[in-house]
């Protein structure tokens, strides 16, 4: 899900690169542009994939019967369908965790 996302990233932000078949060069590639495009992209792709008035209500309301902040993470990542790294990121970005 966060992945499909972080790609349509790319093509939004119109990240070229990716669209002229550099894509496994691009990636390995560790310079200051790459590790920018790859942020914005990571952030596009996290805000997509669990939008911030979603993610606050099911955090503070619905799974907040789950007192156990492990227990809620893994819950939020089974609604969202991302990974456990992302849902912490996207958790911290917004001060909820």
């Amino acid at each position: 899900n966060n992945t499909i996302c972080h790609e349509i990233g790319h093509h939004v932000l119109d990240h070229s690169s990716y669209e002229e078949g550099n894509l496994i060069a691009f990636h390995n590639e560790l310079d200051s542009r790459t590790k920018k495009i790859e942020t914005q992209a990571n952030m596009f792709g996290v805000r997509l994939s669990m939008p911030y008035i979603l993610l606050k209500r099911k955090w503070q309301k619905d799974f907040s019967y789950i007192e156990n902040k492990n227990d809620r993470i893994t819950e939020m990542m089974n609604f969202f369908r991302v990974s456990r790294e992302s849902m912490q990121y996207r958790l911290r970005d917004l001060e909820l965790l």
